[in-house]
């Protein structure tokens, strides 16, 4: 009979244990967070990383900390797949070691035999420590967490990702503080340069000369300040057609280019603005000088009015392309140019209010103010020849303030 009645009683303890085991697997596992180390520099980064990320499934909140690099998940996913999900998502990524939890994770009693038989192995270890430190030879200190920290920073210096709507790339980042550093470095080389000047110019003005003949008027300049850096004078010949048409025109252009000149060939008035060859169009000028503006020699006369309108349209171009390469603040377009008829019928202050250009000074123009200059006619048969410059002037303009 005893065996027939504990029979009703161990059915129910097989149920209540069928019944805890189904309310274990219904229950959700638990909340955990993990922390991982992510290669993020930029906010495209930040928004990738939290993009891959809260599309597993189970992952509920996303913190990202973009300095450290570092990428806190709460969920229900394990670590692993975090960072399997990452990895082929072609970013560098690290597990980081969990955090013990202080509850979880506390200190069991310890028998006082045990304590007394560690404190003896201490004293032990310490006795053969002070024997070995007696030594000659000592233990070489190594610097840990110094090369794993290289090493990690190695690791996150990889290039900024640049799918998914990145906002700002490391790249230009890195590019934009070095042009800053530069040009906190020219600032301060032109401030402590003295100044030295030649006429109406000097060192520390960034100056583009514009149809240099034999590059004679360069140059006087270069010669004067003792350095070139800060020119940048063009042609429309190219070297060859320089070498063939003026005697010391190469000789000139070698003696800038160590002077520290740059010198560019093949630069037409008409599309300067646009021109590679100049550089970028944020570079802008302090002086654009064009010394004697002229379309070439015809058959005609040069009071004859077709050849004026070629010298016009010259001058146009000039104005409406250095108008866009001069500074907005202080910024100079210089035309040298003869004042006696026929060429006071070209009429330079008008062309120039045609293009929003006021002139602001006119000053007599003297060639041997400028030693070693030797003007030249450019082309025909005695393009190597000077012209008589008789009266000239400098017309000096700046951009119109509206």
């Amino acid at each position: 009979m005893a065996t027939e009645e504990m029979k009703p009683d161990t059915k129910k303890t097989e149920q209540k244990q069928k019944q805890s085991s189904q309310i274990k697997e219904d229950l959700p596992p638990p909340i955990k967070s993990c922390s991982l180390k992510v290669s993020i520099h930029c906010e495209g980064c930040k928004k990738k990383v939290k993009k891959i990320l809260t599309s597993i499934e189970g992952v509920y909140i996303v913190y990202i900390d973009v300095k450290q690099h570092k990428v806190t998940v709460i969920g229900i996913v394990s670590p692993e797949i975090l960072l399997k999900k990452l990895i082929k998502a072609g970013k560098n990524a690290v597990l980081l070691p969990e955090i013990p939890d202080p509850v979880e994770n506390k200190p069991k009693p310890v028998d006082p035999k045990e304590k007394n038989k560690k404190k003896k192995k201490g004293e032990n270890l310490q006795r053969t420590d002070e024997a070995t430190s007696s030594g000659t030879d000592k233990p070489e200190k190594t610097e840990v967490g110094k090369s794993d920290k290289l090493e990690s920073e190695k690791n996150d210096a990889g290039e900024c990702c640049t799918g998914d709507g990145c906002e700002v790339a490391s790249v230009k980042e890195k590019k934009d503080v070095l042009k800053e550093k530069d040009s906190v470095k020219e600032k301060k080389k032109k401030k402590k340069m003295k100044t030295k000047k030649l006429g109406e110019y000097n060192n520390k003005q960034k100056i583009l000369l514009v149809g240099e003949g034999d590059f004679s008027f360069s140059l006087s300049l270069a010669r004067a300040f003792g350095s070139a850096t800060n020119l940048t004078a063009t042609s429309l010949d190219t070297l060859e057609e320089i070498q063939l048409k003026y005697k010391n025109g190469k000789a000139n252009v070698e003696e800038l280019k160590t002077r520290g000149c740059t010198v560019v060939h093949g630069i037409n008035v008409h599309s300067m603005a646009k021109d590679r060859k100049l550089g970028q169009r944020s570079e802008l000028y302090d002086r654009i000088i064009f010394n004697f503006p002229h379309s070439g020699f015809g058959f005609g006369c040069e009071n004859q009015s077709y050849y004026i309108m070629l010298h016009q349209a010259v001058v146009r171009g000039f104005m409406k392309n250095a108008k866009k390469i001069v500074k907005d603040v202080g910024g100079e377009i210089h035309v040298t140019h003869k004042t006696a008829h026929p060429f006071n019928e070209w009429k330079i202050e008008t062309l120039a209010e045609e293009k929003g250009l006021c002139l602001i000074r006119e000053i007599e123009f003297n060639k041997f103010c400028f030693p070693g200059y030797s003007n030249k006619r450019g082309s025909g048969r005695r393009c190597d020849s000077s012209f008589p410059v008789g009266k000239s002037s400098t017309f000096m303009f700046q951009k119109r303030i509206v």
